[in-house]
């Protein structure tokens, strides 16, 4: 692989490490998302964290997560090739939707196939750890994909005591010194069809120790959605890991059966 291969359309996003291009593989036509390490800028943590990235990622197959097509570097630059999602993250679909969805197209659109993925990657004994909106990307037929394994490890090899991802999407596990497992991503996932379904962050507080506390002990208001919703989120927000359903388990809770 090379940059040659490839047509660079449209800068999408330029952060402190890296540059991503929506461009397109000159040979097949396909559009993909170009993710551009500039190598001198990473630190020797980031150059593992990117490796270990890429190492994970390419093993991952599965209709809602995002490919990772192909990864390569230069003198200059690490590359990497992934899905295209023209319609977006999920925190902007919201935005544009009014904030919230109604339950069919929640349960149908979002936590579904967000179960469904993690499920998946679970039983791979993955674990994401950086479940969010914005992290919840729609391709071109507003099917969902599960994108940036930046965070993920594998347990196989790694063990998970680090608090790592977005403070509104911690675990109440997460914010603790002992260890945590895949169950850190189910919650998460409920702090998601919380957002979806309500319109609110749930945990939302002025500070971060505030939001802690808030994951911690704050008593939740479901108002506006239906009994089976509600007990839904209510399983995937359940503080206790031991307690909390699996994903896969989830994935055959009513509320997302019967959607």
């Amino acid at each position: 692989w090379s940059l040659d291969d490839f047509s660079l359309l449209k800068k999408l996003y330029e952060g402190s490490l890296s540059v991503v291009c929506q461009a397109q593989h000159k040979r097949s036509g396909r559009h993909v998302a170009l993710k551009i390490y500039k190598r001198s800028r990473l630190h020797e943590m980031e150059r593992f964290q990117l490796a270990r990235e890429i190492c994970l990622h390419i093993r991952i197959v599965h209709p809602h997560v995002v490919s990772l097509f192909a990864a390569w570097k230069d003198a200059k630059y690490v590359y990497l090739a992934l899905d295209w999602a023209p319609l977006g993250n999920m925190f902007d679909f919201l935005v544009a939707r009014g904030g919230r969805l109604g339950e069919e197209e929640a349960a149908r659109l979002v936590m579904k196939p967000l179960m469904a993925a993690l499920a998946f990657l679970h039983s791979q004994h993955f674990i994401h750890r950086d479940v969010k909106l914005e992290n919840l990307l729609l391709d071109g037929s507003s099917c969902l994909k599960l994108a940036d394994f930046g965070l993920a490890i594998d347990q196989k090899f790694e063990q998970a005591n680090t608090r790592l991802g977005t403070f509104g999407y911690f675990a109440p596990e997460d914010a603790s010194v002992r260890g945590y497992d895949s169950q850190v991503d189910v919650w998460s996932a409920g702090v998601v069809g919380y957002e979806v379904l309500t319109g609110r962050a749930p945990f939302s507080a002025a500070s971060p120790a505030k939001i802690i506390q808030a994951i911690r002990t704050r008593v939740l208001e479901f108002t506006g959605i239906s009994e089976e919703a509600k007990d839904f989120l209510r399983s995937a927000l359940t503080r206790d890991p031991a307690v909390r359903p699996t994903a896969k388990q989830l994935l055959s809770h009513p509320w997302i059966v019967r959607h």
